[in-house]
């Protein structure tokens, strides 16, 4: 079957893990990081591969839908799976293979419907290959021969409605032995006047004796009965069939192959609807070979709880030859953390192959994504150290693990100690990373950071500031490029609340 998705083991997997986890991508796409993670790919051809995927599910809203229902019939097909694994008994084992040769079949028809009503218009052609796949097992001869051998199959064992039951007595005429003589497609009826009159010759079955209502309790005739309709059932799938279910055996699979890219393509519309639903602007970023520019991107993760008019979106922007490394102050509370947030699902999202939460993007795929978030640090620390030795020993495997491909993302830290203390290993980690020749946000509060910008840039610049905007004493939770904040806006924040006093009370 043809693959939707080109997927590779990336050897830094757990750190796209670690990074979707920090960065919330997960909630954003419903889905833990086990399962997005090996869906990465720093692969332009491939991200643009799969782009075209998603427009495609973007544009034929009854794709999604069906991808939907093909889960549908897989979970249901596993489901037997395990069953049948459960059973000893042949004739539940044989019961389970149709069922779920049934619903390969109805999976195929579903897939079939699909390729006729949109083949025509997909411009991915990984998409119509894979459904085309299944168009041409529905339209083969193959196709229609098992559905007639499935229909007979079941047909014989829903038309057994009575045994013809022999018994074998003693030489005092006990019954010492039972056994199934016939299974017949008609019930038994006591012979009577009506019966010999009314009843077509040879279509009903009758006996001299009154039926008599059976207990259940007969374990020999119940036995009897077992071994008779599973016998019976066997015999009904043949040689031909077992033929069948080895054939089918290795289709199923390749069809159980395909859940984890149709449930990461019913994520990423269901992702795209909430946008939509929200009326927020996305597009399909287009991948760079060196810098990566972003217009009005937002956090997805906002809409959950406001709408998109009560957002503020931002810019992003790495240039490979200029600037790369941001330092990020503002005040408090004023969407640091938010744009760092963006920064990074912006761009996993990307080398995910979806649209980005942008009203047009730029991108520059990435082999790494590190985050290095204060507030993540040392939860699960069991070492004794303190918080601010904690965030170096991490920050120093996160510089190890750095390439020109990597991107870095500082929220708060090195703000476990004293601001000067804190500055100094802050600007001596960036210099490392500037010498990694990566791209890199900072953010923080330790505004003493912004003064070794100098010496950063001495040989060329590529270490510049941003700050969050204030009006008035007010959060803009605009993203200010080139500008910094020595004070974090304190005095303007004092005074909105009030706190505004004379110099002589000062």
């Amino acid at each position: 079957m043809s693959a939707l998705f080109v997927l590779k083991q990336l050897e830094n997997s757990s750190d796209w893990r670690d990074a979707i986890d920090t960065l919330k991508v997960d909630r954003v796409l419903g889905m833990p990081s086990d399962a997005v993670a090996p869906f990465i790919t720093d692969d332009p051809a491939e991200i643009c591969a799969r782009q075209t995927v998603i427009a495609d599910c973007i544009e034929n809203a009854e794709l999604a839908e069906g991808f939907r229902a093909l889960l549908e019939h897989i979970s249901n097909i596993k489901d037997i799976l395990e069953k049948e694994r459960t059973y000893s008994q042949s004739m539940e084992r044989t019961l389970y293979s149709v069922r779920i040769i049934e619903i390969y079949m109805d999976a195929i028809a579903l897939a079939d419907k699909l390729y006729t009503s949109v083949g025509a218009k997909l411009r991915s052609e990984r998409l119509k290959a894979f459904l085309a796949d299944f168009h041409d097992v529905f339209v083969s001869e193959r196709y229609k021969q098992i559905g007639e051998y499935v229909r007979r199959c079941l047909e014989n064992a829903q038309t057994v409605k009575s045994f013809t039951v022999g018994i074998n007595l003693n030489t005092k005429l006990e019954p010492v032995e039972i056994g199934i003589l016939s299974m017949n497609d008609e019930e038994f009826v006591t012979s009577n006047f009506f019966t010999d009159l009314f009843s077509p010759s040879g279509r009903t079955l009758q006996h001299v004796t009154p039926m008599i209502r059976f207990s259940g309790k007969n374990e020999l005739l119940q036995r009897s009965m077992y071994l008779s309709m599973n016998d019976y059932l066997c015999k009904s799938v043949t040689k031909a069939f077992r033929d069948i279910l080895k054939n089918m055996d290795e289709i199923t699979h390749s069809l159980l192959d395909a859940e984890n890219d149709l449930r990461f393509i019913c994520r990423a519309c269901a992702y795209i609807a909430e946008l939509k639903e929200g009326r927020a602007p996305f597009c399909f970023a287009e991948a760079s070979a060196d810098g990566s520019d972003a217009k009005d991107a937002y956090s997805p993760i906002l809409l959950g709880r406001m709408r998109y008019t009560q957002i503020v979106p931002n810019d992003i922007r790495f240039d490979k030859d200029g600037i790369s490394i941001h330092i990020l102050t503002g005040a408090n509370s004023g969407g640091k953390s938010v744009y760092i947030q963006t920064v990074g699902i912006v761009q996993i999202l990307f080398q995910l192959g979806l649209c980005v939460p942008a009203s047009s993007a730029r991108l520059r795929p990435l082999q790494g994504i590190y985050t290095h978030f204060a507030t993540d640090l040392g939860a699960d620390d069991t070492s004794g150290d303190s918080r601010f030795v904690a965030e170096c020993k991490q920050m120093k495997q996160v510089i190890e693990k750095l390439t020109a491909d990597s991107m870095v993302l500082m929220d708060e830290s090195f703000s476990g100690t004293a601001a000067v203390e804190g500055a100094a290993v802050a600007a001596q980690v960036l210099k490392h990373i500037r010498h990694k020749q990566c791209f890199c946000v900072y953010s923080t509060h330790i505004h003493e950071v912004v003064l070794f910008m100098d010496d950063l840039n001495r040989k060329k610049q590529v270490v510049a500031p941003m700050c969050v905007g204030m009006e008035n004493g007010a959060r803009t939770y605009k993203i200010e490029f080139g500008k910094t904040d020595e004070l974090s806006h304190a005095y303007d924040i004092a005074k909105k609340y009030g706190l505004e006093f004379s110099e002589e009370d000062a």
